[in-house]
């Protein structure tokens, strides 16, 4: 049984620009820029599953994989409004977290039409306490 690591580091970045809301009130609500930087790290272990060599014209091949991903804030993290002459101050969120995963991906190629079709599905818990189920469909068609 072959094993396959993977390793992974992104960056998400985001600008954000002043914002204005005005409502009923003669006061505005105002949001000021705030920008966020995180940094992800992302490590699986996975490992392919055998099919037999041909179904129903094309071939099928999939992958279970299990991992563990951390994720930091770099920068940013708060979000201010001022109402009148009230400023108030709001946390997003946790600024680092780790969630383990476990999940499984689908290819079935078809050679004599240059057509591939893909499915994944991945389910994570974390550390702050965020339960995140991820599905994608997809296919390829070279032409």
């Amino acid at each position: 049984m072959a094993l396959i690591a993977e390793l992974k580091l992104r960056y998400l970045g985001l600008f954000n620009a002043e914002e204005l809301e005005r409502g009923s009130r003669p006061n505005a609500l105002i949001f000021k820029p705030e920008d966020r930087h995180i940094g992800l790290i992302r490590a699986s272990l996975g490992s392919p599953l055998r099919f037999p060599a041909n179904q129903y014209g094309g071939q099928l091949s999939g992958r279970l994989r299990v991992g563990a991903e951390g994720r930091g804030l770099l920068s940013g993290g708060t979000v201010t409004a001022r109402a009148g002459n009230g400023v108030t101050r709001y946390k997003a969120g946790a600024d680092e977290a780790v969630a383990g995963f476990a999940g499984a991906g689908f290819e079935y190629a078809v050679p004599a039409l240059d057509l591939r079709f893909s499915a994944e599905v991945e389910a994570s818990y974390g550390s702050d306490a965020a339960l995140g189920v991820r599905g994608q469909l997809g296919f390829i068609w070279v032409f």
